[in-house]
């Protein structure tokens, strides 16, 4: 059970609203499968040296995760163009 329960990262990509883009992300997820939970941001495409982060990671919780920018953004259709590639 105690392997179960150890850390493994996973790797994400969404919608980030504080850095206006979408970003890559990896997580360390702790828990049983289908019920890990990040509990912190090892790496993030939105900085300049991805291995140091330096926002609060607001991301951890799931519920500030999109999955594309909001309505109304205005840089949306640059954003659809390069995602649909």
């Amino acid at each position: 059970m105690g392997s179960a329960l150890s850390g493994r990262i996973k790797q994400r990509t969404f919608w980030c609203p504080a850095a206006e883009r979408e970003v890559t992300v990896e997580f360390i997820e702790v828990g049983i499968p289908g019920l890990r939970d990040p509990i912190a941001v090892t790496v993030c495409s939105a900085f300049e040296e991805s291995s140091v982060v330096i926002c609060r990671a607001p991301c951890l919780d799931p519920s500030y995760r999109l999955a594309g920018p909001p309505s109304g953004w205005a840089g949306w259709r640059k954003w659809r163009k390069r995602s649909s590639r």
